[in-house]
């Protein structure tokens, strides 16, 4: 096992904000690549590779490869439509 990265240089690689970065992690988006060690959050390199190979794939605002990524945040001043949440 490679040394675990922080959330940096998962920020770099995907080229993102480390708050996206952050954000991702906190919905649970990098399974099996994110290990929590107390509070702090580490990422796998080797297993971030398998996961951007394994359909990991850019959106307008980041990240995912959950099927269904199709939630974007929210502007200032916008609702969601009914029966959507967020």
């Amino acid at each position: 096992m490679q040394t675990l990265q922080r959330v940096g240089y998962v920020s770099q690689r995907l080229g993102i904000s480390t708050t996206v970065v952050s954000k991702m992690a906190r919905r649970g988006d990098f399974e099996g690549v994110e290990v929590k060690l107390g509070k702090n959050r580490r990422f796998d390199p080797a297993a971030l590779e398998e996961w951007i190979r394994k359909g990991g794939k850019p959106l307008p605002f980041g990240w995912a490869n959950k099927p269904n990524a199709t939630t974007r945040p929210m502007r200032k001043g916008q609702s969601r439509p009914a029966g959507e949440v967020g």
